[in-house]
């Protein structure tokens, strides 16, 4: 389960409700209106007024189209992850694991053409 970035894992040894509900009080409406102007919040309706920056990101967001997911997404996700694992943990280079899930995912979608 994700929400708005969190993930509960299904092997996590932690008490899963306790994380769902630390989970849903950090994306509450009142959690999001008091990260305002420290952070931009993933909700319409707060007031940004406060906010320094809500403006520019209120303009960059205005003209993002809808994400329209293909039928590769999950098998290039999927195929890349693990070097994205590699990068955060220092076995890759970004610049290494940016070639290396370039060339996977092109020939994940190459099946697709």
């Amino acid at each position: 389960m994700s929400v708005d970035g969190w993930s509960l894992p299904f092997n996590t040894k932690v008490d899963k409700d306790l994380v769902f509900q630390v989970m849903a009080a950090s994306v509450s409406k009142d959690a999001s209106t008091a990260a305002i102007p420290a952070a931009y919040p993933a909700r319409k309706g707060l007031d940004q007024s406060k906010s320094p920056y809500a403006a520019a990101a209120d303009k960059g967001i205005a003209n993002l189209q809808e994400p329209s997911p293909g039928p590769w997404n999950p098998p290039v996700t999927n195929a890349t992850l693990p070097v994205i694992a590699d990068v955060i943990t220092g076995k890759l280079s970004i610049a290494d694991g940016q070639a290396k899930a370039q060339q996977i995912a092109e020939k994940e979608m190459a099946a697709y053409k």
